[in-house]
């Protein structure tokens, strides 16, 4: 699908840069919905179980046969490693109808994505969107792939809907992922705390230790999971490093903020968030698991904040520019474990 993924945003921006003038907004939307179709559909493709630590090839995928094969009703009548979360079964089932099984992965990528989208329509021009999205790391749509669901609808809830809209949506993505209930509280601190979250940093810093103690006696899989063999792996404790740059990056563009007298809600979000991060650094997946959203987009986010404070025209050429390094990362620098165009390789 390199029409819509490519060539298509490719050619509208190409169209405004000739004109000089936006294109009407109702193309933008519909520019903007193919161009998620096309990247879900490359992210579906990713490599399934060329890592050890692939939940889709480990678990989802044959959950996935047996809600086709079964029926829901039935499917939680079985054993089959399911969670509490249920409302992600019920998803599940809805995509494994609608969907061949080499494309369910593709599947729960466009639901995220266009989810964010959504959520991100508020605030920033489509051309802003598409610039964030091809810089962001969007492929943990297809890995965790339960948490970034939950945590899109969350955050399309809170910010789009009222007060009760977000109550809702904390308990609809709560029995998607049990973790949404760290986004929701991030974000209360955020909205009601603002300057004296470093005061909530401070005093988890220093009682960090015996909550850390505590944590580790609940009987919980998440916590289990800490202290198993798996956690302790070498190869998922140096995870964490991975992200330390996108951790640079957001503090570089809080303290920039600040310093312009910018204090918004996702700023005091990102610094509780990159507070955490630095904290629970050694423990495994951890700080990157509590701050999913906020990371896998940081670049992407940061990105958006240099193109407007430097005033960069919305038909300027470096639309273009993002559009051949987003091809390139799409069709030519694809590798490591969960290489693209594996399951299958269907460009167009």
């Amino acid at each position: 699908m390199i029409f819509p993924l490519i060539i298509l945003p490719f050619f509208i921006l190409t169209l405004e840069f000739l004109l000089q003038r936006p294109v009407e907004r109702k193309i933008w939307n519909w520019t903007l919905m193919l161009f998620i179709i096309g990247l879900s559909h490359a992210l579906g493709s990713r490599c399934v179980g060329c890592s050890p630590y692939d939940d889709y090839n480990n678990i989802y995928e044959t959950q996935g046969e047996l809600l086709r094969d079964k029926g829901l009703i039935a499917f939680f009548d079985l054993s089959a490693n399911q969670t509490s979360e249920y409302l992600f079964y019920v998803i599940f089932q809805v995509i494994v109808f609608i969907l061949p099984q080499e494309y369910w992965l593709a599947g729960f990528a466009f639901l995220s994505i266009y989810l964010l989208r959504l959520t991100l329509d508020k605030y920033l021009e489509p051309r802003e969107i598409l610039l964030l999205i091809a810089f962001s790391s969007l492929g943990l749509s297809t890995q965790l792939i339960r948490q970034y669901l939950a945590w899109n609808l969350l955050a399309f809830l809170i910010i789009r809907g009222s007060g009760r809209w977000g109550l809702l949506g904390l308990f609809g993505s709560f029995f998607i992922h049990h973790s949404a209930l760290m986004l929701y509280g991030k974000y209360l601190l955020a909205k009601l705390l603002k300057w004296r979250i470093l005061i909530v940093g401070l005093l988890f810093f220093v009682s960090f230790e015996a909550l850390i103690k505590w944590l580790l006696t609940l009987n919980y899989y998440s916590i289990e999971f800490l202290t198993s063999e798996v956690g302790l792996d070498p190869s998922v404790l140096s995870y964490n490093k991975i992200f330390v740059p996108r951790v640079v990056l957001l503090l570089t563009a809080c303290l920039y903020l600040f310093l312009r007298r910018k204090y918004q809600v996702i700023s005091w979000y990102a610094i509780l968030s990159i507070g955490i991060f630095m904290i629970t650094y050694f423990l495994p997946l951890v700080p990157v698991r509590v701050n999913i959203l906020l990371l896998s987009n940081a670049v992407g986010l940061v990105m958006v904040l240099l193109f407007r404070e430097l005033k960069v025209h919305r038909l300027s050429l470096l639309y273009l520019v993002v559009m051949i390094l987003l091809s390139a990362r799409i069709y030519v620098f694809t590798s490591g474990d969960f290489k693209l165009w594996s399951r299958y390789n269907i460009w167009i």
